[in-house]
This record gives structure tokens, sequence and C-alpha cells, in this order.
């Protein structure tokens, strides 16, 4: 049986374990049902170790794991992210909330980082972009990006309007027009090869969506991606 993530993974059978990571530091591993034991994705138990892929994260005792996620397993003491223990968490309380968010019966975590100034109470993941409390929005790497007032707007490919002010993904476009601002309809390659084909009339915007634009305002064009939240 075989997991992928990212191009890495594993592979085991009743006796072998291989980890792949690259060329070089791909591992394989004789194993027993006795000191092995695959919990989710790449995360498993080997000897009393848990690893996630190549790198050993700390000791556990299978036998005592409470839960496991895609980034989190936790027994009854220790919670670990991907990378390794989340020191702060109280393992006894922890709940994972998805997008990488978490919390215990006090705090607030993003991945493995304590994020201090939220309100457990009221915190809650918005989608796989925001979360928010009483007081804060929150992006990417628990960073605050405006005080809460109301729910993001969203308005699709990336775009969301927050207290008045335009974001891509977690990031600020402080030039745009938020009142003349639009996002346009996003198009896969294989439509944007047949509009061209059927030889239509194009509108403006179809023929800024198939140039490869997602939004525009009064001033100026826009082309989002991940990576690069704004590109004129």
């Amino acid at each position: 049986m075989a997991h992928d993530e990212f191009g890495s993974g594993i592979a085991y059978s009743s006796d072998t374990l291989i980890v792949f990571y690259d060329e070089v530091r791909t591992k394989v591993l004789a194993i027993t049902p006795a000191t092995f034991r695959w919990l989710t994705g790449e995360f498993f138990v080997l000897k009393g170790q848990l690893y996630h892929g190549p790198f050993k994260l700390g000791k556990i005792d299978s036998d005592t794991i409470h839960g496991y996620t895609a980034f989190y397993v936790w027994d009854n003491q220790t919670v670990f992210y991907l990378k390794g223990p989340v020191l702060e968490a109280d393992a006894q309380t922890f709940e994972d909330l998805g997008c990488y968010w978490a919390r215990d019966g006090g705090n607030i975590y993003f991945q493995e980082k304590l994020i201090r100034e939220a309100d457990r109470a009221s915190f809650r993941v918005f989608d796989d972009i925001f979360a928010m409390d009483r007081k804060h929005i929150y992006a990417f790497a628990g960073r605050i990006v405006a005080e809460y007032r109301e729910d993001p707007v969203v308005l699709g490919s990336g775009y969301y309007v927050i207290s008045g002010k335009m974001f891509f993904g977690g990031t600020e476009m402080p030039s745009v027009d938020v009142k003349t601002f639009k996002v346009l309809p996003l198009m896969q390659p294989e439509e944007k090869k047949e509009s061209w084909a059927a030889g239509e009339p194009k509108t403006d915007e179809q023929v800024l969506a198939i140039s490869g634009f997602t939004a525009y305002d009064a001033r100026q064009k826009y082309k989002g991606d991940w990576c690069t939240p704004l590109k004129k």
C-alpha cells in the first residue's frame, strides 16, 4: 500500500517500509506488525517514534493515541504537528479545526504556533484563507489583517472585501478601486481554446478572461495567482 503527498510518500508491506524523499534520502526499513503502525498520510509510528515521512517528530505510544488528522497527531500528553511537537498545546482537550487551525481548552493554534491574540471562545474558521474571532480577522500564519466588523465578502477567484478594503488571498491590495472592482469568470485552458475556436463575438470581459486576467476596476486589470497576489 502506498501513500503519496506532494511528490514524496511511503509504501509498506507486512515486513518492509519504504520512505520516499529524494534519490539520496529514500530509506528501506524492516518492520513487523509489533513495531510499525501507519496512521494517515505520511504519519506513522515505528519502534515508539512518530514520523512524518522521513522526519522523526518524537516519542509516542501508539496505544495511547487519542486522534490524528492530515496535520496533527496527539496522545495523552503531546500534540505533534508535521514538523514536531506543539509545545504549548494541551493534548487532553486538543481539537483540529481544519485549514491548519486548531484549539485546546484555552488557546488557538495555527500549525504549531500559539496565536496569543486569539479569543478562544469566539474563534471560528471562515474558509481556507481566513479565520476570525470577535476582535480580529486572521490570515495565513495567524497574521491579523483587520479588526473584525463583519465576515469577509467572498467575490470569487481568491478576491475578498474586508471592511471596505480589497484582498487577494490574505494580502491587501491597497491600489484597487473597490467601488468599480469586478471579478471575471474563471476560464480553464480548454474553455479558452474552445471560445477562440468558435469564432463567436467576444465581450470585453470575455477577452480579458481569455487573456488570463482575473479581475479589473476602473483604473487597471489584474492577474492573480497563489504565489503573486497582484500583477498588472
